[in-house]
């Protein structure tokens, strides 16, 4: 995944309502697609659904 991939999931992330700081991190080097992103909600009724959703449509 590539710095610039990064950058760009993390910026959409947090221009959801309910998120204040995320930050994608990349979980083996053994699986590059493989990344996890790690979010603060400012909202605990953030959902997975909800998020998910959201970063689908975003354009």
């Amino acid at each position: 995944m590539s710095k610039e991939l990064i950058y760009k999931c993390e910026k959409v992330l947090v221009e959801h309502p309910k998120v204040s700081e995320a930050i994608i991190g990349v979980e083996d080097e053994r699986w590059v697609k493989m990344a996890v992103a790690y979010i603060v909600p400012s909202d605990c009724s953030i959902s997975f659904k909800e998020l998910d959703r959201f970063c689908k449509y975003h354009d």
